[in-house]
């Protein structure tokens, strides 16, 4: 099962459909802006041991059989507020922006004794692409938190990303794994460093699936439950 934007091209949701059993549309949050009101970054936060979501969308996620636990506060519509679940873990270690981060979140890492790097990219996941063993960023905060953190990291530079009401998007909402594969949204190779990104993959044993065609475009990534 994945959870995905549900405003998709109609091609990119049909390939989805074949490298999964199950899509579910993540519920719009009201407090967000239009454009960013269905990115599963912005909404979901998965953690070691399950989802950690906006509490105005716990209901809809219930409802199509995702479990999930309510974090403290949905997120607000402009920046540091709407970060409040755009973190991700990785090897065990919470990498978020500590100060704009959800209670919850910081919580469950807490209270289990896991380590938490602090990282001034209020966007973490959103600019984190991660694959086994391995994330593509085109952020040096985030690239240094995820090195300290033991992965090997692709560094690519920024831009080439498309988003719906802004200058640019960014690579970690640009895809994520689906059953061993990385699916794109996009064709990797209008990115500039997509030759590199397709052999940091292949490095790692994944296969780059593209989803549509043209331009890289964030969506918000992708969550595989």
């Amino acid at each position: 099962m994945v959870i995905i934007n549900g405003n998709l091209p109609a091609e990119a949701l049909r390939r989805l459909e074949n490298l999964t059993d199950r899509v579910v549309k993540a519920p719009a949050a009201k407090t967000l802006p239009g454009a960013l009101s269905a990115h599963p970054d912005m909404l979901i936060h998965v953690s070691p041991e399950g989802l950690i979501c906006a509490p105005g969308i716990l209901a809809g996620l219930l409802a199509e059989g995702v479990h999930a636990r309510a974090g403290d506060a949905d997120p607000g519509a402009v920046y540091p507020a709407d970060v409040r679940y755009n973190c991700f873990s990785l090897n065990g270690v919470l990498i978020c922006n500590t100060a704009h981060t959800d209670g919850a979140v910081l919580r469950f890492y807490r209270e289990r004794g896991a380590e938490t790097i602090d990282c001034r990219q209020g966007y973490a996941s959103c600019s984190a692409l991660r694959l086994p063993g391995g994330v593509v960023t085109a952020d040096k905060r985030v690239a240094d938190a995820c090195e300290r953190a033991g992965a090997e990291v692709l560094r690519i530079a920024p831009g080439g990303i498309a988003l719906e009401g802004y200058d640019y998007g960014f690579i970690g909402g640009c895809g994520g794994m689906v059953g061993g594969k990385l699916a794109i949204f996009g064709d990797p190779l209008t990115h500039p460093d997509g030759e590199r990104v397709a052999a940091f993959a292949a490095a790692h044993g994944v296969e780059v699936v593209p989803l549509c065609e043209g331009t890289l475009t964030d969506f918000g990534g992708i969550i595989e439950v």
